[in-house]
């Protein structure tokens, strides 16, 4: 926050000058702290589609829904244990149908109810296909069902204005029934076509067998803290890096490019569209002017002007 700066007629040559070199430096560690990162970071993580909130949806069958954690009366599991874990304010909702298979999944995702509840998400994760193994599906199918997700996530979850989440695909725990040997298959195949188009990102499978209950397919309680932490250790380290890298901001004004156009209608080659001596990104999120208007309050002196004589660019002087 910019000092209170005495009026003219207070102040004499030497010291006009000072406040002035004193609002120049200001703004210059304003302009140091706000671009570090395009759009600025929301408690420290990246803000994927740039509205100042944390939203992951985490979607799948029973095992997202929380199945076998009986401290937690058989709802919740992991999504629900990873929210201490993260930082305050971030919002971690779950999508878990118990039994439900990836091509039945694709069938929920079409509906009106779902697409509401996954609105605005940074995350999508999908954490599906135990239940094809349960109903004798082929692998290759399930592989196949996850592709066809990712892509409806991608092209009708979200908006033209915040974008397209980031979606990312988890491969299954362990199983010691006689599911093994196909889930074991199909993490497999996962892994082996993994793509932009089926983005395994998450590896699940690398959890021991002894997460698992007594139904030795469900997690007990103590299995589903360790999905959590596994989960966000993924979201404090590699999902950041991994975002950072699909929201590029070519012109370093603090605004990722997707959203100079999609959003505010700058430049993403232009660091001040309006030439008013301000970053578009310090205009957006630091002093609230018109990024697009060197002139917001419409009193014939530039907002970057404004800011360094210490004046307010939204009064009109």
């Amino acid at each position: 926050m910019l000092c209170a700066v005495h009026s003219n007629n207070d102040l004499t040559p030497n010291g006009h000058n000072l406040m002035k070199h004193f609002s120049q430096i200001i703004l210059s560690l304003l302009l140091i702290v706000h671009t570090a990162h395009a759009c600025p970071l929301v408690n420290g993580l990246v803000d994927f589609n740039c509205d100042q909130k944390l939203r992951y949806v985490i979607t799948g069958d029973s095992i997202v829904a929380g199945l076998g954690d009986a401290q937690n009366n058989n709802v919740g599991g992991y999504v629900k244990r990873v929210r201490p874990l993260l930082p305050t304010g971030t919002r971690v909702i779950p999508i878990g149908i118990s039994g439900i298979r990836s091509d039945q999944l694709l069938r929920k995702f079409r509906g009106k109810e779902f697409r509401k509840k996954s609105r605005n998400a940074d995350l999508f994760l999908i954490d599906v296909g135990r239940n094809d193994c349960r109903d004798n599906l082929p692998p290759l199918r399930t592989v196949r069902n996850i592709k066809r997700l990712t892509r409806f996530a991608r092209n009708n979850i979200g908006s033209a204005e915040h974008g397209m989440p980031f979606v990312v695909v988890a491969t299954m725990i362990p199983d010691r029934e006689r599911r093994r040997q196909c889930i074991e298959e199909t993490n497999r195949l996962l892994l082996q076509k993994k793509s932009n188009k089926i983005p395994v990102f998450l590896r699940f499978d690398k959890l021991p067998e002894s997460i698992l209950g007594p139904d030795k397919l469900h997690p007990n309680s103590k299995g589903y803290q360790r999905i959590a932490k596994r989960l966000s250790r993924f979201i404090l380290n590699q999902l950041q890096n991994r975002m950072a890298l699909e929201r590029p901001d070519s012109d370093a004004d603090g605004i990722y490019d997707f959203h100079e156009t999609a959003k505010y209608g700058t430049d993403p080659a232009l660091s001040d569209t309006d030439e008013d001596g301000l970053l578009d990104g310090e205009e957006v999120f630091v002093y609230g002017t018109d990024p697009n208007n060197p002139d917001t309050d419409g009193d014939s002196r530039t907002d970057g002007q404004e800011i360094i004589d210490g004046t307010n660019p939204l009064i009109p002087d």
